[in-house]
């Protein structure tokens, strides 16, 4: 079997997009193409939920960040300053925090956004192409 060896200056990511074009002959026997493709289906699901998991991760923090700066608002707005006071909050910080959350509620909405990109559901697909080829193997294995 003629396999390119995984080195460290490639990161896994490459590696695993080289074999997969791979033909099936040129993977020697069916055990190790399915070999070959759980590596691959595992690399490429790592990276996946790597990615799902920095996107939620942005989402969420800017989901809470706007309900504090919400809050923020809705007390100043209402001038009940009592519960900020208590944590040593003026009202002239307040509003400086309540810009602050609210830009970095902006900015990471953003950012999760942008990794909403088509690549991830390209790479999704990739993914699914992979698993159905992995079953295929394995039934016509049994």
């Amino acid at each position: 079997m003629n396999l390119p060896e995984e080195t460290t200056e490639q990161p896994p990511a490459r590696v695993a997009q080289e074999h997969r074009y791979l033909r099936d002959s040129e993977a020697g026997s069916h055990r190790d193409r399915i070999d070959e493709l759980r590596s691959i289906i595992r690399d490429q699901a790592y990276e996946l939920n790597s990615l799902k998991a920095k996107t939620g991760a942005a989402f969420g923090g800017a989901v809470f960040a706007l309900l504090l700066a919400s809050c923020a608002a809705y007390d100043l707005i209402r001038g009940n300053l009592a519960p900020w006071l208590f944590l040593g909050l003026d009202r002239q910080f307040l509003i400086l925090a309540l810009a602050g959350l609210g830009l970095v509620s902006l900015a990471l909405l953003a950012v999760g956004v942008l990794k909403l990109r088509p690549g991830a559901i390209q790479k999704q697909a990739e993914l699914e192409e992979l698993e159905r080829e992995y079953e295929t193997l394995l039934d016509s294995q049994a």
